[in-house]
């Protein structure tokens, strides 16, 4: 018979990192496995986006650190209808062309990638 149990302790109050331990008992042995995993803190690393509604051009505010990236843009039938490079932390989009609609804004580097829905009117 197999016993799993799982614990999962906060390591420090800013979420910095999560610690999973599983014991498993079989036949009266205890096996423990012991994983830390760091995360990021998603309250401080995400993306801006301004104003949204919006009409011509969109800001977007990429967090600290986050370089060479790419900033696509897609329709609701999940096709892309815009892309382009992010050269600063700061980037304005035209997206003036597009029509009316609900959009999703996807920003992706080597190691990090958000996402937030905008509306243009």
């Amino acid at each position: 018979m197999w016993n799993l149990g799982l614990t999962i302790p906060l390591l420090s109050n800013n979420w910095d990192s999560l610690q999973c331990k599983m014991n498993i008992n079989a036949a009266n042995t205890t096996k423990t496995l012991t994983t830390t995993t760091a995360l990021t803190d998603t309250k401080s690393a995400k993306i801006s986006i301004y104003p949204n509604p919006v009409t011509d051009n969109l800001t977007i505010e990429l967090p600290k650190g986050m370089n060479n990236a790419r900033i696509s843009i897609y329709a609701i039938d999940g096709q892309m209808v815009a892309a382009q490079s992010a050269v600063s932390a700061q980037q304005v989009v035209n997206v003036s062309a597009l029509s009316s609609g609900c959009y999703t804004i996807k920003v992706t580097s080597a190691n990090q990638s958000f996402t937030q829905k905008f509306i243009k009117k």
